[in-house]
This record gives C-alpha cells, sequence and structure tokens, in this order.
C-alpha cells in the first residue's frame, strides 16, 4: 500500500519508479533460482 501512495505522489519520476521495482524483481527471480541450486545439490 505505502509503494502505491509514492508512486502516485511522485509522478515526476515515474521511471525511477519502474527501475526500482524491476531491480526488485530481478532480487527476487535470482534469489529464487539460488533457493532452486541449494535444493538441487541436496
Amino acid at each position: 500500500m505505502k509503494m502505491q501512495s509514492h508512486t502516485f505522489s511522485s509522478k515526476s519520476k515515474p521511471s525511477k519508479l519502474c527501475k526500482i521495482r524491476e531491480s526488485l524483481n530481478t532480487n527476487q527471480v535470482v534469489h529464487q533460482r539460488g533457493r532452486d541450486n541449494i535444493a538441487k545439490k541436496i
């Protein structure tokens, strides 16, 4: 909920917020892959 209000308050810099969200998504994907690799090793 906080993220949404933040995006609405700062419409002047939407590209920056988009980049931050993209980086967060990629970090989650990398973390998920790391978990999969660990699971495979075990």
